[in-house]
């Protein structure tokens, strides 16, 4: 019996040696510590909701930096938000910033102050509504509810020209000789039309444009009386539909009168 459990404690020792078994507990203390030091450096990493939002605004910044044109557009698209819904006066360069994912440094980097952003704004809308009137020609049946749809597509830009007209205090506008320009040109291609035929001579060309910019910008403009009137807004796509159909049938009453003679003749001989 004493041989036999001498011989089993000996084979146990064998399989399992005592400074082994200390190794092994040493190192499984050891793994543990380190495991929990660095789960404690993991949760000391952890950022906090303030600084992930940091280092997220930091990396797009730095995004931004590489590529000045399209950080300069990404601060024109938020100014426009902006600016139109508070004008100059109201709107803040926080705002703007945040907007445009970007800080107030890059703002005024690239346009000095708020007076310059607004002006930067005004300028390349006004470049874009240039390269439209360009592009829009014929007559005037098919101008107006082309212009009115576009108009209905640029609401923001109906209403920067209202904040313009409310705080321009009588200095210089932004672009004044560029807009003179388009105006002139404006004027000229009426004056051919009337030339033409295709636009009635009886109205003053300078009346006739007046009376056009407010057929397709007033819906825009004051969608609060538009909404009082008609019950719906510029944007309700039934409106606009509705709208469009009128203006079409409207710009007739601008022909030449010897259109608007043969028509009448073309109905008489019918009846």
């Amino acid at each position: 019996m004493t041989t036999s459990n001498g011989s089993s404690a000996s084979r146990f020792r064998t399989a399992f040696p005592r400074r082994r078994r200390k190794r092994c507990g040493a190192r499984s203390r050891s793994s543990t510590a380190a495991a929990g030091r660095h789960r404690l450096e993991i949760l000391s990493l952890q950022p906090s909701n303030h600084s992930v939002t940091w280092l997220s605004m930091r990396a797009k910044n730095q995004r931004l930096t590489r590529d000045p044109d399209r950080t300069r557009g990404c601060i024109l698209n938020a100014a426009i938000a902006e600016f139109s819904a508070k004008g100059l006066a109201g709107a803040r360069v926080d705002a703007i910033a945040r907007r445009a994912g970007t800080n107030k440094r890059m703002l005024y980097h690239y346009f000095a102050d708020k007076e310059g952003l607004f002006r930067a704004v005004l300028r390349w809308k006004i470049a874009e509504r240039g390269v439209l009137a360009d592009s829009i020609s014929g007559e005037p049946t098919k101008n107006l509810p082309l212009w009115f749809q576009a108009t209905c597509q640029e609401a923001d830009w109906v209403r920067l020209l209202g904040w313009e007209s409310l705080q321009n205090t009588g200095e210089q506008m932004v672009e004044e000789a560029a807009r003179r320009r388009a105006a002139k040109n404006a004027r000229q291609r009426t004056r051919q039309r009337q030339a033409e035929g295709l636009v009635t001579s009886a109205f003053d060309c300078r009346h006739l444009l007046l009376a056009w910019l407010s057929l397709t910008m007033f819906p825009s403009a004051f969608p609060q009386l538009t909404r009082l009137i008609t019950g719906r807004t510029a944007s309700d796509l039934r409106f606009q539909r509705e709208y469009m159909k009128f203006l079409e049938k409207f710009a007739m009453a601008f022909d030449s009168p010897e259109t608007g003679v043969r028509k009448t003749c073309s109905v008489k001989s019918v009846k």
